[in-house]
């Protein structure tokens, strides 16, 4: 399995909590502590399934 490559972070950057929440209200998966270029990543994962909801919050 390849390893994921990890982004570098910047202090002073801001993080971001993201949760993935289903049509039925159910948090599916949960993200802690990324950078705006890993929750652009996540988004473009995810954005193509319309029964699934990107939800981002600055830590």
């Amino acid at each position: 399995m390849p390893r994921k490559q990890k982004i570098a972070y910047v202090e002073g950057e801001p993080l971001y909590n993201v949760d993935i929440w289903n049509h039925e209200g159910d948090v599916v998966k949960h993200f802690r502590d990324l950078t705006a270029d890993e929750v652009d990543e996540i988004r473009d994962q995810y954005e193509d399934e319309p029964w699934l909801s990107v939800v981002v919050e600055e830590q």
